[in-house]
């Protein structure tokens, strides 16, 4: 299980009041933004794209550093692109643009000095107490990182040569399949373009690994890019043994893992192509009624034998920049072979009990003025009897001179979802104002009217992104106002993060 530090929660009156304050004073604030991966499942969550409990899935996610993974979720259940980010952290240290400056720094002794971060993440519920917080402590020095908190991790680098001890898991043990965080240890020892890797915890489970880098010969880099590898590794535990390999590759990713005694290997797929102007997008689990004991995958990938989203974009290079996406999500659950049933609308969905969803999304324009519309089909084997309608308006206005001017980006969408012989329900309307600065600041407030009646239902979402080379913020709190309740905080996400 994944270790987490809880906290008291103070009493909700004086934390809604704190978030006001916190709001306020953001909004004071000029500097530069990042779009927040918290803030856009938020906005999905708010505009009933996902529920609750996909939210909550994505966001623990994110919590525990596993970006990927929560993009991946993101693409199946908002059927929105997702590209997961690096760290928004703005550098601390100039980059050398000369290559031999480069080489020389890396031959170099690196720095005895510490240096590092602190940083505190918490959720709050609907009551305002603190439903879910990490903290993390990360130091660096010499060839050592140690981190305190969430994850309590010493690591140690050298040429290649890899070795932790402490809670060890999905990046630790270079799995491409989410697995259980416990205590232990990991090694791993190159021998030219061979990896030797192993790993043992307090549960007993061993793991042993053996990766050949074929992106190292110039004929296989040309064809699979410089990053392509491929592993086998083992796991054995007091009751079980399995056994798998996965291989990587620029277009994507492969993973196949089998526990003795079980009917079907775990799957985990991932390919991309990014060409211009058709590009598209694969991801897949398949797996059968159990899964090797090791992995720790979402709920709803478990609960389905077949998990897959895809992908499909066009691009246009006119001045407008036209654009077609189409989004899909097939999901076939671990019980369809008892409850199969035909349908003279879609037998091979209803044969295997699949349920389907799919999305097509156009938008063109000018920057100053972008139009989007798409459709979505909220069930594929029902023969699309309910689809949601959405049109969304844009304009981005630069602000100043310069490389990096400010933006304002000024937005609103109605969404309605349309049912067959009744028609159109209640419009969903959203309108937002959001100011940028290049790529590490900014704040935004959006007003939604879930039922298109504000005296009915109100919520107000508000985020923002502040950060210097030393101290980094960045929240997303929504707020609601019924008929029957007052305005308060529905949901909120606070990220503060001091670096030293």
């Amino acid at each position: 299980m994944n270790a987490k530090i809880n906290f008291t929660p103070p009493a909700s009156l004086i934390l809604n009041k704190l978030i006001a304050l916190v709001i306020s004073a953001f909004f004071l604030i000029v500097g530069q933004a990042h779009s927040l991966e918290e803030a856009a499942i938020f906005e999905w969550w708010d505009s009933g794209l996902i529920s609750a409990d996909e939210a909550n899935e994505m966001l623990n996610l994110l919590e525990e550093g596993n970006q990927e993974e929560a993009c991946m979720l993101a693409e199946a259940y908002s059927l929105e692109n997702c590209r997961p980010t690096a760290n928004a952290s703005k550098k601390t240290h100039s980059t050398p643009k000369n290559e031999n400056h480069k080489k020389r720094l890396q031959n170099k002794r690196p720095p005895l000095s510490p240096h590092g971060y602190v940083q505190w993440k918490g959720r709050t519920d609907s009551l305002g107490h603190l439903e879910s917080s990490r903290l993390d402590l990360q130091v660096d020095f010499y060839r050592y990182r140690l981190r305190l908190g969430s994850q309590e991790l010493l690591t140690y680098r050298n040429d290649g040569v890899e070795a932790y001890f402490g809670q060890i898991s999905t990046r630790e043990n270079h799995s491409y399949i989410p697995l259980d965080t416990l205590w232990g240890t990991s090694l791993l020892y190159p021998v030219g373009n061979f990896r030797i890797a192993g790993a043992i915890d307090t549960a007993l489970n061993r793991q042993a690994l053996i990766g050949y880098n074929m992106g190292a010969h110039h004929e296989i880099a040309a064809a699979l890019g410089r990053n392509a590898s491929v592993e086998i590794f083992g796991w054995q535990s007091r009751q079980n043994t399995s056994a798998g390999l996965q291989a990587r590759a620029s277009w994507g990713q492969l993973a196949a893992w089998w526990q003795h005694g079980q009917e079907s290997p775990l799957v985990k797929m991932q390919f991309q192509n990014d060409p211009q102007p058709l590009s598209w997008k694969v991801s897949a689990y398949f797996h059968g009624s159990e899964v090797p004991e090791q992995a720790h995958l979402s709920k709803s990938i478990l609960q389905n034998q077949l998990w897959s989203s895809q992908t499909i974009t066009y691009s246009d290079s006119s001045p407008w920049k036209t654009k077609l996406t189409a989004n899909s999500r097939i999901t076939v659950p671990l019980d369809s072979s008892s409850t199969a049933k035909y349908s003279k609308a879609s037998e091979f969905f209803s044969l295997n009990n699949a349920t389907a969803q799919f999305k097509l999304q156009a938008s063109s324009g000018p920057t100053v003025l972008r139009g989007t519309a798409s459709v979505t089909c909220l069930d594929a084997s029902k023969n699309c009897n309910q689809d949601d309608l959405k049109m969304q308006v844009s304009s981005r206005i630069l602000e100043g001179p310069g490389e990096s001017p400010g933006q304002i980006l000024l937005q609103g969408s109605v969404k309605s979802r349309y049912a067959r012989k009744i028609g159109l329900g209640q419009p969903h309307l959203e309108t937002g104002i959001t100011y940028s600065q290049e790529s590490v600041n900014s704040a935004g407030a959006t007003l939604i009217l879930p039922r298109a009646n504000p005296a009915e239902n109100l919520q107000v979402r508000t985020q923002a992104n502040v950060g210097t080379d030393f101290l980094q913020t960045s929240f997303a709190v929504t707020f609601r106002k019924k008929r029957s309740e007052s305005l308060h905080p529905l949901r909120a996400y606070l990220q503060i993060k001091a670096i030293f």
